[in-house]
């Protein structure tokens, strides 16, 4: 495994930019900005300072108050994607602010599963129910998703 030296990503200069100023960005370029990095971090076997985990756990705080239970409830026997979707999202934010309670980092795997999850229910969502006036907890969450 890589040490936190190795983390500095000294070999892809745009990526690090980008983090740099995710802030700034929109809820939806912010998103794919950590999934790009999280799949660097895996993809090269680093091991992120603990500074990092306590940037990520932020924004792992701010993905749980979307109101999941909601989403999955609404959703039951009407869309199974998003059902099962949003309840992984719920039970995988859940494990990883499990281990944050015990120890100074979470499961990387996980966090990466809870971005792709993510950012795929918010993909599916938008192609297949946007204009639909009947499904306003799904409009709640993407609004909030803006939002962040």
């Amino acid at each position: 495994m890589n040490t936190e030296m190795d983390y500095e990503m000294d070999t892809d200069d745009s990526l690090e930019i980008r983090l740099s100023k995710l802030d700034y960005y929109d809820n939806s370029k912010q998103l794919e900005v950590l999934r790009e990095e999280i799949f660097y971090i895996l993809d090269n076997g680093f091991q992120p300072p603990e500074n990092w985990y306590h940037d990520r756990i932020t924004k792992i705080h701010l993905y749980m108050n979307l109101g999941w239970a909601k989403l999955y409830t609404k959703f039951m026997n009407k869309d199974d994607y998003i059902y099962y979707t949003a309840h992984r999202i719920e039970s995988n934010i859940n494990n990883i602010l499990e281990d944050w309670s015990t120890q100074p980092c979470f499961n990387l795997s996980i966090y990466y599963q809870v971005l792709e999850d993510i950012d795929n229910i918010w993909k599916y969502y938008s192609d297949k129910y946007i204009g639909d006036e009947d499904e306003s907890d799904i409009i709640d969450l993407i609004e909030d998703l803006t939002h962040l």
